[in-house]
């Protein structure tokens, strides 16, 4: 064993940098799952990252004190099978058919964003399913705590009838009270578990997508022909990189995951609802369902304004790129007052569109902050005016506990639509981008330089 392993420091090796040697770090690479027999557990517990954690208590932490990157995440490994995908797609599609032609076209005006999207998921479909099904494990689990606060709450009606007179509670149903209260206490613990793996599968996802993208836009810039680099503005390019690769990774974590959890955690928990307070589920149903349409209006004008933000924010990132380029120039002539001016009134144009559309913002998160709420006191309302007899405690925690669980994914969910929607943006902004037309190269034959 080395002498840096023995004093818990990475190890080091010498490399020679223009002919003098200079040791290089190796920082640890965190545990893989089936590393060694005890593995698992520290993988599952995150019981790996606790030194680092003690460590970072202790005292600042060094470059060489991190974990490396995993080999999956680095760029190297992952944008040569990215690349390829969509170089065949988009090849595939231009010599297709005549529908396939008339869809690449609409790709090359930014019009449509399927052969970037196709290229991320058939690259990470299964990083993709593999951490939205462990979500939905964990959507499934939140369920347990409810169901079991039933029984529990039903127990308990029934030990006081018999602590006034009534039938006595037999011992199994004690036995199955603790059963139910184990339940309640292992259902989050075994949930917690689950979306932490789901977490961490879709942000290695999302930073691989980020590396992918952001090395093709690199590598794109520059095999632009000349005719495409004077179409293609700096600040496009740069806002490319930032704004539009941030919203997809934004996308893909957190908010991908909502647009297939939220939906069948609403559904589970309406009918689940359906056998706690009957008909007057489709009474919160209704209240829930006229919201929808407000809230897709809201979506819309939002989004429509922050694609039009956009093309202002590409703009000013250009106007700002010539100022600091010829910054010198400026200066001699005294143009500081025009490009100025030239620099406001873009930003100006940028904040208008970002005012119009936080009211479209503010109130869709309104709406989706209160109706959950008023659909929980209407349905309680309503049915505890018409069925007062059925209106048992059991029903009224169950009922709130599902409302409750509700509330979760009818807030972000429309979040998400609204991230989908950026990401779409980002991605037809990305595609006509990849599509632009790249310099031809030329190999000339040495021996026949005019052949």
């Amino acid at each position: 064993m080395s002498k840096g392993a023995l004093n818990g420091r990475p190890e080091q090796e010498e490399v020679t940098v223009i002919g003098h040697p200079v040791a290089a770090v190796q920082n640890p690479k965190p545990p893989k799952f089936n590393e060694r027999f005890w593995s698992p557990i520290s993988y599952i517990f995150y019981l790996w990252y606790s030194p680092l954690l003690t460590l970072g208590y202790k005292r600042t932490l060094q470059y060489e004190d991190v974990f490396d990157t995993p080999d999956v995440l680095k760029t190297a490994s992952v944008y040569p099978g990215f690349a390829a995908r969509l170089q065949r797609l988009l090849k595939e599609a231009e010599n297709g058919g005549e529908k396939a032609k008339k869809k690449f076209e609409e790709a090359k005006e930014g019009k449509a964003a399927r052969y970037l999207l196709k290229t991320i998921i058939g690259q990470h479909k299964g990083r993709i399913l593999f951490a939205m099904t462990v979500q939905l494990c964990y959507a499934g689990l939140s369920f347990v705590g409810p169901i079991m606060l039933k029984n529990i709450v039903q127990f308990l009606t029934a030990s006081d009838i018999a602590e006034a007179g009534g039938p006595p509670v037999p011992q199994s149903a004690v036995n199955k009270a603790w059963l139910y209260a184990m339940g309640m206490f292992l259902a989050p613990v075994v949930g917690t578990l689950a979306a932490a793996q789901a977490n961490r599968i879709a942000i290695g996802t999302s930073v691989m997508i980020r590396s992918e993208i952001t090395a093709t836009i690199y590598r794109k810039a520059l095999s632009l022909s000349t005719r495409s680099r004077q179409a293609t503005e700096t600040g496009r390019v740069v806002n490319l990189m930032s704004a539009d690769v941030n919203s997809l990774q934004m996308f893909f974590y957190p908010f991908a995951s909502q647009l297939l959890t939220g939906p069948a955690t609403l559904i589970t928990a309406l009918v689940l609802l359906w056998f706690q307070i009957k008909w007057a589920t489709f009474i919160g149903l209704a209240i829930l369902m006229l919201s929808t349409p407000a809230t897709a209006f809201f979506l819309k004008k939002f989004t429509g304004f922050r694609r039009e933000m956009l093309k202002h924010t590409d703009q000013r990132v250009k106007l700002m790129n010539q100022l600091l380029v010829g910054i010198r120039v400026l200066k001699m002539y005294a143009w500081e007052s025009a490009q100025e001016a030239a620099l406001l009134e873009v930003r100006r144009k940028e904040l208008g569109e970002l005012r119009k559309g936080v009211p479209y913002r503010v109130g869709m998160q309104a709406l989706l902050f209160s109706a959950p709420l008023l659909s929980m006191v209407v349905c309680f309302i309503v049915y505890g005016s018409v069925e007062p007899d059925a209106f048992q405690p059991a029903n009224v925690f169950t009922a709130i506990s599902l409302f409750a669980i509700m509330r979760f994914p009818l807030i972000f969910l429309p979040f998400a639509l609204i991230q989908f929607a950026n990401a779409l943006v980002s991605m037809r902004r990305l595609t006509q981008f990849f599509m632009l037309e790249d310099r031809k190269e030329i190999v000339l034959d040495k021996e026949n330089p005019w052949y």
